[in-house]
C-alpha cells in the first residue's frame, strides 16, 4: 500500500495531546487523500494519526502497538509526502521589521 501522509510541525509555543489531535484532525478535513497526518511538538516529541484517529507512530521508542496497527504498518510500501505544514507563530508586535 502506498500511504499518503502529511506532516504537521507545531510552534514553539504550542504543545499537548489535545492540540495534537485537533491538528490532525483539522489536516484530514483539508487533505481529503491523506492516510496519516504525523504531528510534531516543538521539542521532538510526535504522534502518527491514522484517518480513524488511531494512533500508529510515536517518538516514544518503547511504544506499543496493537497487532492490527503492526500489521497494518507493514503493508506499506512506500510513503508520499502530500504536504509539511509548519505552524510558527508571528513576530510578537513590534518586533515587526519596517
Amino acid at each position: 500500500m502506498v500511504c499518503k501522509m502529511v506532516y504537521v510541525f507545531m510552534a514553539d509555543h504550542e504543545w499537548g495531546n489535545a492540540l495534537m489531535d485537533r491538528l490532525a484532525r483539522e489536516t484530514f478535513a483539508e487533505f481529503p487523500d491523506a492516510d496519516v497526518v504525523h504531528v510534531h511538538e516543538h521539542g521532538g516529541w510526535s504522534l502518527g494519526y491514522r484517518r480513524d484517529m488511531k494512533i500508529v507512530s510515536s517518538a516514544n521508542d518503547c511504544a506499543c502497538f496493537p497487532r492490527e496497527i503492526d500489521q497494518w504498518r507493514e503493508s506499506i510500501t512506500d510513503v508520499v509526502v502530500l504536504a509539511n505544514i509548519r505552524r510558527d507563530r508571528p513576530a510578537p508586535v513590534g518586533l515587526v521589521a519596517a
